[in-house]
């Protein structure tokens, strides 16, 4: 034990700018060894190519005080490339440097045993690890307290930049959580008793499930908040890769009381309106931003539990998330269990996100009661999701309204001279995605354009009525629509659903009220029996005065 130094019976022992290199030990500590009482202060010092069974350069039971110290090329045959904090070990880490270390578990540190680490200011980067926590492992009822640390390029097989237990403890604020890798949460796994993550940004990691972070809720206490984070250009690797962003999964069988308890008794004060005084334990992920992150399903999130007991909001945004699957913003995917009556998701903007197959905005598994589909979030909007097709599978969300199509849609007003024009007619999600192709050819599916003359001044030029099926791409084109009548009448078109999809939901019939008005300039209205129209534009001849030697010609 300790290659180098051995401290033991609480001894003390100072050290300033000393070098540690190429040591080793067979058992704890290739360079250091801190236990029993041993107070060690160590300030400037390097340690490398050090190795040990546990902490590659230092391992401590103990008290240890690390300021400005680099540990690099370290190797950890079990836990800790860099640094091993156990059995109720405190070490503090102040304005380091943890770069390129191994380990089976912990790459740069591994914290066990109810052991606290404490850093602040300290870079890990470029740490491995064979299992789990490539830059930083906390297991065993640890705690991590992190302050402006850089967790950059580290790999694992899971938690690439962090991994911490379903007992240990988080507390992270102002930090960056970049470029890391793994199987499962590139840039952490939290399954934790409790979390704080505020400032904290997650960018450019990959994973197969959750390249910025993976969630376990089913092990919570209810003590998780993550606040101001920044979720972006993160990646879920492979064709299997779910939650670019964020990967959320939970049985609930074990999810922590005080959570479950927090999530319903925000209900009543979001049924009552008074969304300004939510306690304050209600959601976990307050004020985030999930930007630019892709995978095959959940581009943004993938929710995969049983119950309500993770929660987004107030003010979440979910931007220009790409899911080469399904679920471009959100994939949503539980047993049927959950409490529609919760939202998961508050005050929530899905902007600009994209699924190659289906779920611009959100997937959600057909199979399921799909009344449930709009109350899993409260006060959300959904703008600018673009889908290639729905599935007749499931993983999609049915149609239940429809939309007017862009440039070729409704007309708020038409010209007594204009020209026929087209109509087009969308069918829509409930999170704004326009449904395409397998779901519409399993289930054909109609639109009815009804003008009633009775109702309207004016008329519908050569019909009232016409029926135009939905095609695959999920649009309905009326051809050649021209509404004739007199100055300032008011038009009301209607397109009826007149067929609903196999145990799908009724579709809201639309209408487009459109006013005529004048004609082209200079072309004057003439008419009879209640229809005017334009007349031929005349050619008018405007008199010139010339003056030319005092004479007035015209």
């Amino acid at each position: 034990r300790g290659g180098a130094v051995y401290g033991t019976e609480a001894a003390r022992a100072s050290f300033d700018l000393c070098n540690f290199t190429r040591n080793g030990a067979m058992g704890e500590g290739g360079a250091v060894v801190s236990v029993d009482d041993t107070m060690f202060v160590l300030q400037r010092c390097e340690f490398a190519n050090n190795i040990g069974r546990d902490g590659g350069a230092i391992y401590s039971t103990s008290e240890t005080k690390l300021t400005e110290c680099q540990f690099v090329a370290n190797q950890a045959l079990e836990n800790g490339g860099a640094l091993a904090v156990d059995g109720i070990g405190i070490v503090t880490v102040e304005r380091g440097l943890i770069r390129g270390n191994m380990a089976t578990q912990g790459g740069g540190i591994s914290v066990e045993r109810l052991s606290i680490a404490k850093l602040y200011g300290t870079a890990l980067e470029h740490n491995s690890v064979a299992r789990v926590g490539g830059g930083i492992g906390v297991f065993d009822g640890s705690f991590l307290v992190s302050v402006d640390i850089v967790l950059a390029n580290n790999a694992a097989t899971d938690g690439g930049g962090l991994f911490v237990d379903h007992l240990a403890q988080v507390r992270i604020h102002d930090s960056q959580v970049r470029a890391n890798n793994a199987s499962a949460g590139g840039g952490m796994h939290l399954s934790c008793l409790s979390s704080e993550l505020r400032n904290v940004s997650l960018v450019e990691n990959a994973a197969t499930s959750g390249g910025g972070m993976l969630l376990d809720a089913g092990f919570s206490s209810g003590q998780l908040y993550f606040v101001d984070l920044v979720v972006a250009d993160n990646v879920g690797v492979g064709y299997s890769s779910t939650g670019g962003g964020i990967y959320v999964r939970s049985d609930c069988k074990e999810a922590g009381t005080s959570l479950k308890q927090a999530n319903v008794r925000s209900l009543s004060s979001i049924n009552s309106g008074a969304d300004s005084n939510l306690p304050s334990d209600s959601f976990i992920f307050t004020n985030a931003s999930i930007l630019r992150n892709s995978a095959w399903t959940g581009g943004g999130v993938s929710y995969e539990t049983e119950c309500a007991a993770v929660r987004f909001g107030p003010t979440v945004l979910l931007r220009d998330n790409v899911a080469r699957g399904f679920g471009g913003g959100l994939f949503f995917n539980t047993d049927g269990s959950s409490r529609s009556d919760i939202p998961f998701f508050f005050s929530a903007l899905f902007d600009g996100n994209k699924a190659l197959f289906a779920g611009g905005s959100v997937a959600w598994n057909v199979e399921q009661d799909h009344e449930e589909s709009p109350t899993f979030c409260h006060q959300c909007t959904y703008t600018n999701p673009t889908a290639g097709y729905q599935t007749s599978e499931g993983w999609a969300t049915p149609p239940s309204a429809m939309a007017f199509g862009g440039a070729t849609g409704c007309l708020g007003s038409q010209l007594l001279d204009a020209t026929p024009y087209n109509v087009t007619v969308y069918l829509i999600d409930d999170f704004h995605t326009i449904v395409r192709g397998p779901l519409l050819a399993a289930n054909p599916h109609e639109v009815a354009l009804v003008h009633d003359p009775s109702q309207d001044a004016c008329r519908l030029l050569d019909r009232d009525f016409e029926i135009t099926e939905i095609t695959t791409d999920g649009e309905a084109v009326f051809e050649d629509i021209l509404l004739q009548g007199a100055q300032n009448d008011r038009c009301v078109l209607a397109y009826n659903s007149i067929a609903s999809l196999s145990g799908g939901p009724d579709i809201l019939p639309i209408t487009c009220n459109t006013t005529l008005g004048g004609c082209g300039k200079g072309v004057p209205v003439s008419g009879d029996e209640g229809v005017e129209e334009c007349e031929e534009q005349r050619s008018y001849v405007t008199p010139i005065l010339l003056v030319v030697s005092g004479v007035l010609i015209l």
